[in-house]
C-alpha cells in the first residue's frame, strides 16, 4: 500500500507524520537496523527470512518499512477509534506487510501478487486467508480483490 494511494478513510497527512514518527523511533538514526527486532509476532523469524532471501535489498527495506508503517497505521486508527470488529489483528496487519512484496523479484514481477503462496511455500510457509488478502488488496487491478476493510 502506498500512502498516496490510500483509502479515502485515511487523513493522509496525519498518517504520514505517524508513519514518519513510528519509523523514526524505531531507526534512532541507524538505518542499519532495519527493524529486525522491531516486531516480535508470531514464526516473524521464518517470514522474516524468507522475504531477505527472496527479494533484491531495495525491496526488501521497503518490505521492513511497510511492516513498520502497516503498524503505525493499525496504531493510530486504534488510537483515534476508527477500527472495527471485523478488522484483521494487528499481527495481521504487520505480517502482511512484511510479506505483500515477497513475490516480486525476477521474472516474476509482472505476476506480482499473484505468487505470494507459491513464494511462501518454497520456504514451507503459509498464511491465513486474512493475511492473503490483505496482500491482493494492495494491488486490486492485478488481482482482482477489492478492499473490504480497512486493513486491506
Amino acid at each position: 500500500m502506498s500512502l498516496t494511494n490510500c483509502h479515502s478513510w485515511l487523513d493522509q497527512e496525519s498518517i504520514k507524520l505517524y508513519c514518519q514518527n513510528y519509523i523514526d523511533s524505531r531507526l534512532r538514526g541507524n538505518d542499519k537496523l532495519l527493524f529486525i527486532f522491531m516486531f516480535n509476532y508470531s514464526n516473524r523469524q521464518k517470514y522474516l527470512e524468507a522475504v531477505k532471501a527472496q527479494l533484491e535489498p531495495n525491496i526488501f527495506k521497503h518490505s521492513l518499512a511497510l511492516e513498520a508503517c502497516m503498524g503505525a497505521i493499525y496504531d493510530y486508527l486504534l488510537k483515534s477509534n476508527q477500527l472495527t470488529s471485523n478488522e484483521p489483528t494487528k499481527e495481521e496487519w504487520l505480517l502482511a506487510g512484511l510479506l505483500h512484496d515477497i513475490d516480486y523479484s525476477g521474472e516474476f514481477k509482472a505476476d506480482h501478487p499473484k505468487r505470494t503462496l507459491e513464494f511462501l511455500a518454497k520456504y514451507g510457509l503459509t498464511i491465513s486467508e486474512t493475511v492473503y488478502n490483505i496482500i491482493k488488496a494492495h494491488a486490486p487491478d492485478l488481482t482482482g480483490y477489492q478492499p473490504k476493510n480497512k486493513g486491506q
